[in-house]
């Protein structure tokens, strides 16, 4: 073999081995690639003392403290109305009235009555005169004039009542009505058969009118009006309504309307009058009665008790009227108003709503775990959809005693209160709140990061100067926080370093 030829199985050689260090090097890193990955550096956190707050997640929505919806406790025809929607009203603030005549004289006949035997007790304490006794002789004379006078008035009433019907039916109703044989008719067309027929078969019992005194009188009247009434409703049907041709049987039933209304308002003046004047009677014949009995005590001790009993009716006068008067329960804002000046309401109808205008709370419901945690006054932080990032305060005022159920779960209603009148708040706005349920002070916290959970116990790697892959220890954990804090009841100290876990299960630094 030449030289050059050694030289160059030489240069091979070389080559080769060259190729296989490098090739060996490619393996080795690939090897620990696989095998054993790349360890990623984690800063490390300590064991630290602080507060921790444990809080419950609720949603709801912005609501009224109060509210209310207020009806009449009588029916009658609205007078007043002292109220708009959105006015702000106190409690006991008068917000409508119902047209009463009678029961204000009522009152007003009551109060004069206390008067009177107020009077009369300090009359017979100091004696009489017999001057004296001759003016209540004479003030017992004028009233009974005065109670005959009303009573001509009453009859008066009484006949023009069961004149002004008579007219109603013999002559003012010819034009809606013509009398067939046996049946009464509508002269004009109806789009509603049924109520038609009703109104011609009722017309058939109005042919005469016995009207002996006031209460029959009110009693025929209504029943001429709920008949007078139906007849406007047929007039007022949109088919009847577009019927030109129909103005003038409008217009005698708006008339005949008028007229009872008139009739309605005689009857109920003569009431008042022909009672206050047979009252003034009784009072007249009861002073007179006791100026001549004298100033003895057994007259005194009987005008102390009918003064008793004159202030007695002056109170139930007042409960009656106050029927009449729709008051504000308590203090706050008029949120709807359901009645009109004139129109006749009765007492199952809501007629004004309000709220209040104190501050304004969210009721939510909350799970059976969590209701144990709560306790009233607990505190709470506030978002309003309405409003991000701002914040509001509220405490909780109410937890339900018992659960209701909501599809096979149990939960209970909770009510918080804000804190304060937020103005910018408004009826309806959804509201997510924070509940704090326990808070824990200067207690050992950490990251729940750097906590393994397992069977319900927690596990932390310690770092030490001896192991640095970290030393696992068992803890006691307590609370947790919705901001990623974990308390440390046990198994560790304060400045303890801390590792996290990766996700493989080993150690991370």
């Amino acid at each position: 073999m030449t030289i050059k030829e050694q030289f160059s199985k030489i240069n091979n050689n070389k080559s080769k081995i060259i190729i296989l260090i490098i090739l060996a090097v490619i393996i080795s890193l690939l090897a620990n690639s696989v095998f054993f990955g790349e360890k990623k550096i984690v800063e490390s956190v300590k064991v630290v003392r602080g507060d921790i707050y444990e809080v419950v997640e609720v949603a709801g929505q912005v609501e009224a403290s109060k509210n209310a919806d207020i009806s009449f406790e009588k029916s009658g025809i609205i007078s007043t109305i002292n109220v708009t929607v959105g006015q702000n009203v106190k409690a006991g603030d008068v917000l409508a009235v119902i047209s009463a005549p009678e029961t204000f004289a009522a009152v007003k006949e009551s109060q004069a009555a206390v008067e009177v035997a107020r009077a009369n007790l300090e009359s017979v304490k100091s004696g009489y005169t017999t001057e004296e006794i001759n003016v209540k002789r004479q003030a017992l004379e004028n009233s009974k004039k005065d109670a005959e006078n009303a009573a001509l008035l009453v009859d008066d009433t009484i006949r023009n009542t069961q004149t002004t019907l008579n007219d109603i039916f013999d002559f003012r109703l010819s034009t809606i009505f013509y009398n067939e044989t046996t049946q009464y008719r509508l002269a004009f067309s109806v789009c509603d058969q049924a109520s038609g027929s009703l109104v011609e078969s009722q017309r058939r019992s109005f042919t005469s009118f016995n009207i002996k005194d006031l209460n029959s009188a009110k009693d025929n009247l209504d029943s001429v009006s709920n008949f007078i009434n139906k007849i406007y409703l047929l007039l007022s049907l949109p088919c009847s309504s577009a019927d030109s041709s129909l103005a003038d049987e409008r217009a005698t039933i708006t008339g005949i309307k008028a007229s009872i209304q008139a009739l309605y308002s005689d009857i109920s003046s003569k009431k008042t009058s022909l009672q206050n004047s047979q009252n003034a009677v009784l009072n007249a014949e009861r002073a007179l009665d006791l100026v001549l009995a004298g100033g003895d005590q057994n007259k005194i001790n009987s005008s102390r008790a009918q003064l008793l009993q004159a202030e007695a009716r002056l109170e139930s006068s007042y409960a009656q009227a106050s029927k009449n008067t729709l008051k504000a329960p308590f203090s706050g804002i008029i949120s709807v108003i359901n009645i009109e000046k004139g129109e006749l309401v009765s007492q199952s109808k809501p007629a004004i709503s309000i709220i209040s205008d104190s501050q304004y709370q969210i009721k939510a419901k909350i799970a059976e775990v969590d209701v144990a945690k709560m306790s009233l006054n607990s505190k709470a932080t506030v978002t309003i959809d309405a409003y991000p990032g701002e914040t509001f305060y509220a405490t909780v005022t109410v937890i339900d005693p018992a659960s209701t159920d909501e599809g096979g779960v149990p939960r209970y209603g909770v009510t918080l209160t804000f804190v304060e009148n937020y103005p910018k708040l408004r009826i309806g706005m959804t509201a997510n709140a924070d509940i704090e349920t326990q808070k824990r002070s200067n207690v050992l916290i950490v990251p729940s990061a750097y906590v393994e959970v397992i069977s319900g116990k927690g596990v932390l790697k310690i770092k030490t100067k001896d192991n640095t892959d970290g030393i696992e220890k068992d803890v006691q954990i307590g609370i947790r926080s919705q901001d990623g804090k974990v308390e440390i009841t046990g198994g560790v100290n304060e400045g303890d370093e801390l590792m996290q876990m990766s996700e493989d299960g080993s150690v991370v630094r």
